[in-house]
């Protein structure tokens, strides 16, 4: 866990790297969630106090991460955003992204300029950084990317997966998981033929990733299979999103063949249920499916222990 220095002197700025050191270092980071990482801390170094916030988004009123006492978070989807003092991060006058204070009392009088002075010059030295993360992470995203649906493959399912547990385990904050399979896929591709069952997996992909959260990660297994990993969220939470695409896929028809609606079947998980083993919670999740599948399909089940110590499939509707 990040620990934020502390100034020696009150509302001053600590001193750090210089400018060629910071950019050596943001060089180095590839990953944009390191960059971020980074960036941040290099500015908590330097001004302790204000929450300092990033995005390698230009476009994004949103900060992707956000470093706090604790240290730093994904900024999740829907979260107010306070007032900022803010900087873009630029390279060759085109923008990469954007770092900010939380503007409030801890930037009051004088502090105000030593922030901004602060802001411009870690901005200064990761904006050429910043544009080779958001390009790595395009070049990353087209590897781990489901060709038909445009979602993550099971590839980057297990990699993410593997950090979320990480951060969960570390942070002490909740970690779900959605498995869904859309219900008689097969009886689909034999009666209208292989191009309206792709479409049917797209058209659930695009549900899929339109209800969910940005901080949610929604991936394809393969076949009418998918799954959805919901950070910072109880399985209880869990359950109502799903719940939610199961609605929205239900009122959201293929259109040809005429009258053809889909419908698709959940099963939910919990990292904490799992003892934090993320294998044995995608297990749990894939039994809690198929206990949907068999209790008649187009419903949600949640994996919960009895009091006998055997699992049990409970549904939620």
């Amino acid at each position: 866990m990040t620990t934020r220095a502390r100034a020696r002197t009150p509302g001053l700025p600590a001193r750090g790297e210089d400018r060629g050191e910071l950019f050596q270092r943001f060089a180095r980071c590839l990953e944009p969630e390191e960059l971020e990482t980074a960036i941040l801390e290099a500015l908590a170094a330097r001004l302790p106090g204000p929450r300092a916030m990033v995005s390698l988004d230009p476009a994004s009123r949103e900060p992707s991460r956000v470093l706090e006492e604790r240290g730093t978070r994904p900024w999740p989807h829907g979260e107010p955003v306070p007032t900022l003092l803010a900087v873009p991060l630029e390279d060759g006058g085109e923008p990469q992204g954007w770092i900010a204070w939380e503007d409030g009392p801890a930037l009051a009088g004088p502090v105000r300029q030593a922030a901004r002075h602060v802001l411009l010059e870690v901005a200064e030295a990761a904006g050429l950084p910043a544009r080779n993360a958001r390009r790595f992470r395009r070049a990353l995203e087209a590897a781990l990317r489901d060709p038909l649906t445009g979602l993550f493959n099971r590839r980057a399912f297990e990699t993410f997966l593997a950090r979320e547990r990480e951060w969960a385990v570390r942070t002490g904050r909740p970690l779900s998981l959605v498995l869904a399979d859309l219900d008689r896929f097969k009886e689909i591709n034999d009666a209208h033929g292989h191009p309206v069952g792709d479409r049917a997996l797209v058209h659930f992909g695009h549900v899929l990733a339109d209800t969910a959260r940005r901080s949610d990660i929604a991936a394809r297994f393969g076949g009418d299979e998918f799954a959805l990993i919901l950070p910072d969220t109880s399985p209880v939470d869990a359950a109502r999103l799903a719940e939610r695409i199961r609605h929205r896929l239900a009122l959201s028809p293929l259109g040809a063949p005429a009258g053809l609606r889909l419908s698709a079947s959940f099963g939910v998980a919990g990292l904490a249920d799992a003892g934090g083993d993320p294998d044995l919670m995608v297990r749990r999740a894939d039994d809690a499916l198929y206990a949907a599948k068999r209790a008649g399909r187009d419903r949600l089940h949640r994996w919960m222990p009895r009091e006998d110590g055997l699992p049990v499939a409970e549904e939620t509707r």
